[in-house]
Parts: C-alpha cells; sequence; structure tokens
C-alpha cells in the first residue's frame, strides 16, 4: 500500500520546491540589479496600507521583487472592499458572530456553487468551513495573547510549525506588497494575518516588498528594516 506515504511525499516534495523558490530568487535578485532582495523584511503598520492589488493584474514574476513600469500600480481597490478585511474586523472587534459576516455568507455560496473560491484556504462542506473559520479564531488569539511573530519565528515552535524545519525561505510567506510609483505600499497576499493586525490595532508588522514601481523604487530605502 502506497497511500500511508503519499503525505510524506508531498511535504518533501514541498520542502524542495520551497528550497528552490528560495534558490531562485536569492539569485534573481544578485544577478539583477533591477531587482532587490526578496526576502528582506521591512515594519510597516497594516493600517496605512489603503489598496490591494486587483487579481491577475501581474504575472508570478513579482515574487522576484522586480522593477516594473507601467500602469499597473493603478489597477488596485480599497482594502475596506475586500470582505475578509472587514468581516475579520466586525468578527473580532464588533463582536458579530461568523454566521452574520459576508465571509461567511461567500463561504456558502462557494459551497453551493454559485461563485468560486478565491484564496489560499479550501473547503467542500460545511466542517471543513466551520474548521477554517476556527484557524482564523486561533491566529487570532495567538496573535493577540503572544504577539505578531515572524514566520522564521514560528517555524521553531513545534506547535505552530508550518512548513518543514529544513526549509530556508520562511520570508517568502510573509505578508506580502508591492511598492507603487509614489511610495505607498498595495497588498498582494498574506490577507489573514494582515487583517487580523488592522482587527487589533496592530502597528507595526513585518512584510516583504515584491514589485516596486520603476517612478518609486527610490522610496524602497525608506522603509525602516523589521
Amino acid at each position: 500500500m502506497i497511500y500511508p506515504y503519499i503525505d510524506k511525499v508531498r511535504e518533501f516534495a514541498d520542502s524542495v520546491r520551497r528550497r528552490f523558490d528560495y534558490i531562485r530568487a536569492e539569485t534573481e535578485s544578485r544577478l539583477s540589479r533591477h531587482c532587490a532582495d526578496p526576502l528582506t523584511l521591512y515594519a510597516v503598520d497594516p493600517g496605512e496600507i489603503e489598496v490591494a492589488l486587483q487579481r491577475d493584474v501581474l504575472d508570478d514574476s513579482w515574487c522576484l521583487s522586480p522593477v516594473i513600469g507601467g500602469r499597473w500600480d493603478r489597477e488596485v481597490e480599497n482594502i475596506e472592499n475586500y470582505d475578509i478585511v472587514y468581516s475579520l474586523k466586525n468578527h473580532f472587534r464588533h463582536g458579530a458572530e461568523w454566521t452574520e459576516t459576508d465571509l461567511y455568507s461567500r463561504a456558502l455560496s462557494c459551497l453551493e456553487g454559485e461563485r468560486e473560491w478565491i484564496g489560499h484556504s479550501d473547503f467542500s462542506d460545511m466542517e471543513e468551513l466551520n474548521m477554517y473559520l476556527e484557524k482564523i479564531d486561533q491566529l487570532y488569539q495567538k496573535i493577540r495573547s503572544q504577539g505578531y511573530r515572524t514566520q522564521r519565528e514560528l517555524s521553531t515552535d513545534e506547535n505552530l510549525s508550518f512548513w518543514t524545519p529544513n526549509s530556508t525561505a520562511y520570508e517568502r510567506h510573509e505578508v506580502t506588497v508591492h511598492l507603487d510609483r509614489k511610495g505607498d505600499l498595495i497588498l498582494e497576499d498574506g490577507w489573514h494575518r494582515f487583517a487580523i493586525a488592522r482587527a487589533l490595532g496592530l502597528e507595526r508588522i513585518p512584510v516583504r516588498v515584491a514589485a516596486r514601481h520603476r517612478d518609486g523604487q527610490s522610496k524602497l530605502e525608506k522603509l525602516p528594516k523589521y
């Protein structure tokens, strides 16, 4: 029977993939004068990030922290228009039940096949949906009681580790932002941690900067390192 070994094979494959991603990102950043170090973390107030990049505006090359010209940085939407942001705020700050939030309503629509779920989490029934919401509650409580920790810091905690011990690309999985032409930040990834940080009113979290607009790349030097 090969089934007991499938998870181990997947874990090994994920570990190899993450290691390859790290090497590729580091190599690209060192070889190209147009790239910053994609693994550098900056200290940012999540309350000052006002917009998010619309879906599929950039291809996957943004993960290597390139400089990109054009109008891509104007294809954004207000952060407060995303249900994951205002639903988590209503749930954690104002005491709304999950069932009263738009995030829950959207999830139900996805379960009923009325729309596609957009995000890293996936669920196929109510039990998995409830587990998803429970994990958000647990993440909130850990950040509230223990403080916001980096993925590398979490990797040393056996109870919280999400990545395999030999992974060296933890920084790739922090909240990710882009830098627009004015030097303002645009959210790309890490929505749950970002929304929780805003709901808690945190003034400083680690983020990594991905794509930078050609007209605003000089502003990167003004961001404080984490």
